[in-house]
């Protein structure tokens, strides 16, 4: 079964949406399908000027057209630019009929956002085939957080944008139960609409050996390593962090990425004694795993939005696969990913630093057994959130959506 893939994000930029893609097509790939990639036109290939990348295996057709400042990313946009790159739609549109054309595809599947889904449910229609479209993020919710008036306008088009493609396509995919309870809410049809969660590849994650969960110093580093965003609330990891150092606490904060929190983070961090905090560049994702091995303690700080409630995140999965152990901010997406409290991981109350401080305060004293932790974390993981199984998920999707076209 051939099934063409467009993606408005992916590798090299190692973002989260990007992972979950490449993880997607290579599962399907494991699993005896055909995939294929086409990325948008803001997407920058592997190799400047690249027409076609072959990542693990699968080729991705490039698109890309130069324009820096049209480049995927959160930065602000000017409302001429935002305009332009809506318009560039129609010939991308075009460009996923031939790929999906040349490479007589049965399925057409596009990811968030709206931009792939259009030119995704255009390519299919022509071609004859069923149209999927993932929605994996609110991205009207985004734009919420600049607060102006053409951030406004630009979530009120988006969210329209959005659900239109959804009500176009023969099926939907989220990746949450929060997802699927917001879409059902703009009239899709639930029994349309298929949940495939957030998962590892483990055939990227290399076998653990009980030594990858020993602390290797008595200073307990916690660290994040992803999208430097203002919903991700790493500063309450800094201030927790200056708290317990304050009280005499042996500690360190190490955060790896790049977004558009990050100079904020970089000034927080150098007011702060010096070797406490250290903010790191963004890595490659063949560097993830020496980054997680690197670290005892993950922190992922989300603060509590309607996105944040409803989205989940790929960052407390990839760390447990490492053999991290997990402090999260309790949210229901959170908890859906990783179980209640008391098992694999330790919570606390979202956008709370005393509480924050209060799971690193007991991690540090030694009264949370970050071995046991580590060892449920990644066991939770491997036996409920493997790619593997998404992968079968994926093509009884396909198959049923086939048996269904006229013949």
């Amino acid at each position: 079964m051939r099934v063409l893939h467009v993606f408005y994000q992916s590798l090299p930029d190692a973002k989260g949406a990007s992972i979950r893609g490449r993880d997607i097509v290579e599962s399907q790939l494991g699993a005896g399908l055909s995939p294929k990639v086409v990325t948008c036109p803001f997407q920058a290939p592997s190799v400047a000027g690249s027409a076609v990348d072959t990542i693990g295996g699968v080729e991705y057709v490039r698109t890309y057209n130069q324009d820096a400042r049209a480049k995927v990313g959160e930065e602000s946009r000017s409302l001429f630019t935002r305009v332009r790159k809506l318009m560039s739609v129609i010939p991308f549109a075009r460009s996923v009929m031939r790929v999906a054309r040349a490479h007589q595809a049965d399925v057409v599947h596009a990811h968030s956002m709206f931009y792939c889904g259009l030119a995704g449910w255009y390519a299919a229609r022509r071609s004859g085939v069923p149209f999927v479209y993932e929605v994996r993020s609110l991205w009207e919710q985004r734009s919420h957080i600049r607060n102006s008036f053409v951030g406004r306008v630009q979530s009120d088009v988006a969210r329209f944008a959005e659900t239109l493609v959804a009500r176009l396509s023969d099926s939907v995919v989220t990746i949450s139960e929060g997802l699927e309870d917001d879409l059902v809410s703009r009239g899709i049809p639930r029994d349309k609409i298929v949940v495939v969660p957030n998962a590892v590849n483990f055939g990227r994650v290399p076998l653990l050996d009980p030594s990858r969960y020993a602390r290797t110093s008595d200073v307990v580093t916690f660290g994040y390593i992803g999208n430097l965003s203002e919903i991700e609330g790493l500063n309450l990891l800094l201030n927790a962090a200056s708290l317990l150092h304050d009280e005499g606490m042996s500690l360190r904060v190490v955060v790896v990425g790049d977004g558009p929190a990050r100079n904020d983070l970089v000034s927080q961090a150098s007011r702060m004694p010096t070797g406490l905090v250290e903010i790191r560049a963004p890595i490659l994702p063949d560097e993830v795993g020496a980054a997680y091995t690197a670290l005892d303690v993950v922190v992922i700080p989300r603060l509590s939005t309607y996105l944040t409630n409803r989205v989940t995140p790929l960052k407390p999965l990839e760390a447990a696969a490492y053999g991290r152990a997990l402090i999260l901010s309790k949210l229901d997406p959170m908890v859906e990913l990783m179980g209640e409290a008391g098992g694999c991981c330790l919570y606390f109350e979202p956008g709370n630093v005393d509480a924050l401080a209060q799971q690193m305060r007991m991690v540090i004293a030694g009264s949370r057994d970050l071995d046991e932790l580590s060892r449920r974390a990644h066991s939770h993981v491997l036996k409920w959130r493997s790619w593997e199984a998404n992968s079968k998920t994926y093509r009884q999707l396909y198959e049923s959506l086939l048996r269904r076209q006229p013949q």
